[in-house]
């Protein structure tokens, strides 16, 4: 499990594909869609390392993991036919993000005058 998921970190740096330039790539979906679990494991804790750290205003809340759960989402929704696998990763990697959102809000709630 712990090979299976080092080579997802490692697929997760892969290019993009041409053919639609949606991450993962083609070998990684491949992977995905055989039901390597761990593989797409990888992949998540890689794309959520490769963000580091982030600045915002104190009041600014989720904006941006908002941003980027929508981008992950669309995604999943163009791909979904061919990759259905692939497609819930990226919904799951969505779904952390609104999460993470929300717990940037009541951050932000704590700086905002009642």
């Amino acid at each position: 499990k712990i090979g299976q998921m080092q080579v997802g970190e490692v697929l997760a740096r892969v290019p993009l594909p041409e053919k639609d330039g949606i991450w993962p790539g083609t070998v990684a979906r491949e992977y995905i869609e055989q039901g390597f679990h761990e593989i797409g494991r990888g992949l998540e804790i890689a794309r959520f390392n490769a963000r580091d750290g982030t600045s915002r205003s104190l009041t600014e809340g989720g904006l941006q993991e908002r941003a980027l759960a929508a981008d992950f989402q669309k995604d999943a929704d163009k791909i979904r036919q061919e990759w259905p696998r692939t497609a819930a990763l990226l919904e799951d990697i969505a779904q952390y993000y609104l999460r993470d959102a929300e717990r940037q809000d009541s951050m932000a709630e704590e700086f905002t005058d009642p």
